[in-house]
């Protein structure tokens, strides 16, 4: 999984914008998504919770899925500092962690 959005710093009214994108090339699978912002002083933003999400075979080793793409934007209360953005996907028979992403930025 790679997770992208804009860089730089977002403030009060801003969007974070989040894309993501899925590299399988083995068989198709049927995970649960689950994604989060980590705030500075130790709190989470779930921001998105999807069940039984397909995530199809792709040999040349590149899968987009808009569905697994999320926002959120700042209300000004949020503190500043260093946040980790997160997804993780997750097999819904075993709850085992299929695959994970961070990124950080700064507020």
């Amino acid at each position: 999984i790679f997770l992208t959005f804009g860089s730089g710093t977002y403030g009060a009214g801003q969007t974070l914008n989040v894309t993501t994108r899925v590299y399988n090339t083995g068989p198709t699978v049927t995970v649960d998504a689950i994604a989060w912002i980590g705030l500075p002083t130790g709190g989470v933003i779930n921001i998105l919770d999807t069940d039984n999400l397909v995530i199809p075979t792709n040999l040349a080793g590149d899968f987009y899925n808009g569905t697994i793409g999320f926002s959120y934007t700042f209300t000004g209360s949020e503190p500043s500092g260093k946040y980790v953005v997160g997804l993780r996907l997750i097999d819904p028979a075993t709850g085992d962690t299929v695959a994970l992403a961070t990124r950080t930025f700064q507020k």
